[in-house]
């Protein structure tokens, strides 16, 4: 072997690595999915299959699958690089939050039924309960409201209609207060960081019209139409500024399915 192969090799596979992250931010997971899987060979050569750099290569390239769709493979890198993570940082690692989150949202998706959903809600609960417990006073709050709002989504599909308007609420408010948040995997749980997506990125952003348009269904469930009517509108005036037709196409087909029960007077109080 020549020398210095392997410090070679290693950059070609961080590059693949890199390239993966940026097409995958370019919309193009077929691309990016094939860039991590090159990154992944590389890197479990020179670092083993159980390394830091692979576990990172895992999620990245998790996440593309999810996105084209392949969400049992998303599911199985995302369980590969939580077992990596977990043995090299422990379980209240940053870094072992963010695969459980990713894990949570994925079995969500999957829809693999009522057990299913209360697996993916404790991971998502664990996920959160470590954001919130980090002592790292650089932890980005996006984290937190990210993991926050899929645990929202998955108890608003659970029925858990109210613990998921909380969750929601928390991300968007501008003074949200986490310290009063509990829960029975976690009952002495105080959130010490806050997550708010206003504060982060600005009161119009992609996120907060997804959450606004999520409160709106789980308030639609909840059969409270007239407040439902309320988030959908604010979803909607969002999304049609950011441009996504895909959003607002389904923000008009919800605010329309809703006007049609608040027109019937059959909202609940």
């Amino acid at each position: 072997m020549l020398p210095g192969i392997s410090w070679v090799r290693a950059g070609l596979g961080r590059t693949c690595n890199n390239l993966g992250v940026a097409l995958a931010k370019l919309n193009r997971p077929m691309a990016a999915g094939h860039a991590f899987e090159a990154a992944y060979g590389i890197m479990a050569l020179i670092h083993g299959a159980g390394s830091p750099e692979v576990a990172t290569v895992l999620l990245n390239w998790a996440v593309v699958l999810e996105k084209r769709g392949a969400l049992r493979g998303s599911i199985e890198g995302v369980l590969t690089s939580l077992t990596a993570r977990r043995r090299l940082y422990g379980d209240r690692s940053i870094l072992v939050s963010e695969a459980k989150n990713n894990l949570g949202i994925n079995l969500w998706k999957l829809g693999a039924g009522d057990t299913g959903l209360k697996a993916a809600e404790k991971e998502l609960v664990d996920a959160l309960f470590v954001k919130t417990q980090s002592h790292d006073e650089n932890l980005p709050s996006i984290l937190i409201a990210n993991s926050s709002t899929n645990l929202g989504l998955v108890r608003t599909s659970l029925g858990k209609y109210e613990e998921a308007v909380a969750n929601f609420e928390k991300v968007i408010s501008e003074d949200a207060d986490f310290s009063s948040f509990t829960h029975r995997f976690h009952t002495n749980l105080r959130l010490k960081a806050s997550g708010h997506y206003k504060l982060l990125l600005g009161n119009e952003s992609t996120e907060i019209g997804d959450v606004e348009q999520n409160l709106g269904h789980t308030k639609f469930e909840m059969a409270k139409y007239n407040d439902a009517d309320v988030h959908l509108r604010e979803a909607l005036r969002i999304r049609q500024k950011t441009g996504n037709r895909q959003k607002i196409r389904a923000s008009e087909d919800a605010l329309r399915a809703n006007t049609n029960l608040m027109g019937s007077g059959c909202n609940l109080m």
